[in-house]
């Protein structure tokens, strides 16, 4: 069984991005123009992407490429998959690792998302 190396992320931008991604980023900007006036909004908001993007850049380089390749780019997990040549459950355990350590990393941030009662 032949191994193949993962894909550097640095040679993916020019994927394109999938319609869930668009959509994320206009509901992230239109949530950036409703506190666009207000300078304490803004001073949280760039504390809050520079914590996001500190924490994506300290993921091992496999889960840092699965988190992008979905998140980012609007990938499914089977396109993940044949992109970066390894199986749908790696992928998937990747994500899932990556995804608790951002929540460890960022939980200090006071925004934990939805509580769980």
């Amino acid at each position: 069984m032949a191994t193949t190396q993962p894909a550097d992320i640095d040679t993916l931008p020019h994927l394109p991005r999938k319609q869930t991604a668009r959509r994320r980023e206009k509901a992230l900007e239109s949530m950036e123009a409703e506190t666009r006036s207000d300078p304490a909004s803004d001073l949280n908001r760039r504390e809050i992407r520079s914590a996001v993007q500190r924490a994506v850049e300290a993921l091992p380089e496999g889960e840092r490429e699965v988190l992008l390749l979905s998140e980012y780019n609007g990938f499914k997990y089977a396109e993940i998959s044949e992109i970066l040549g390894i199986p749908v459950g790696t992928v998937k355990s990747r994500m899932f690792s990556a995804v608790q350590k951002l929540k460890e990393s960022l939980k200090g941030l006071g925004h934990a998302g939805p509580s769980e009662e």
